[in-house]
Parts: structure tokens; sequence; C-alpha cells
């Protein structure tokens, strides 16, 4: 593993920044962890409904996980600070994930949530063609699932 002893440090100091939730830590010698490498492990954070559980598996990069959608980020104080960012805009509601089901495929991205007001189509297609990952994707005949932290914020558009 790259900095193994700034790995280490980043996972007590992110463990610290979830204290306030319920969390779990994994390593490869847990039941069902045996993906990970000896020096890996793989954090869950317990959604309150149970139903979105959030996930950062740390090792020669930092992964956060977040229905169906993943990112890795570097091992630096940069993709630290990148993958915090981004952890703590879900936890408290401010992102969540679009997931865009296709007849034969499925894009994922995180963006802001959106308000009512702006689950229109016009809206939505302006939306989401700002995002690299629905370039060339024909908004036509599919379906939008907004997944947030809390499911409050869920939502689910067809157009």
């Amino acid at each position: 593993m790259k900095n193994n002893i700034f790995t280490s440090n980043k996972t007590d100091e992110l463990l610290g920044l979830l204290s306030g939730y319920k969390t779990e830590k994994h390593t490869f010698e847990d039941k069902g962890y045996d993906f990970l490498d000896v020096e890996q492990c793989f954090i869950t954070v317990r959604s309150p409904e149970e139903a979105n559980n959030l996930s950062i598996k740390i090792g020669n990069e930092f992964t956060l996980f977040f229905g169906g959608w993943h990112k890795e980020y570097t091992t630096d104080e940069g993709g630290f600070s990148e993958m915090v960012q981004a952890l703590q805009s879900i936890l408290n509601c401010s992102q969540c994930i679009y997931m865009l089901s296709l007849t034969n495929a499925s894009h994922y991205a995180i963006g802001p949530v959106l308000s009512h007001s702006e689950l229109n189509e016009k809206s939505i297609k302006n939306i989401l063609c700002t995002y690299p990952e629905f370039k060339g994707v024909k908004l036509k005949n599919v379906r939008l699932r907004l997944i947030a932290w809390q499911t409050e914020h869920n939502k689910e558009v067809c157009f």
C-alpha cells in the first residue's frame, strides 16, 4: 500500500469525523471482507433508515461508494479533502446520486439535490447535460432516480 502511515492516520481522522453516525470498520480478517488486502479497511456508515448505506474503502486510494455510484480519490491531502467534502455533502443531503436507467445500461453521477420545481423534463435535461457521465445519452424513455442519504429526499422521474 502506498503511504500506509498516511492512510492509517486518515482512517482514524475519518472515523472521528463520522463519530455522530453508526459506523462499522472491517478488515480482510472479517467474514465477507476477504476481497480486502492485508493493509486495507472498509468503513460502512449506516443510514438512519438502513436504506442507502455509504461505504469507504481505504487502500491504495480512497473509494467512496453510495447508491450504486462510486468514486476513487488519491491518497494525498487533496484526495482526502475532496473525498471528505463529497462525503459531508451526501450526509447533509445537499448532494445525491443521479441514476439514469436506460434499456440496456445505467449511468451514475453525483450532484445537488433537486427541488420539486426542478423536476420537470426540460430542467432535468438541462441539468443532466452538464455531467460528463451523461454525455451522448439520449434522454428519452428513461427513468431518473435521485438517491439521497435521507430517503425523504429520494425522487424518481420518468421521461
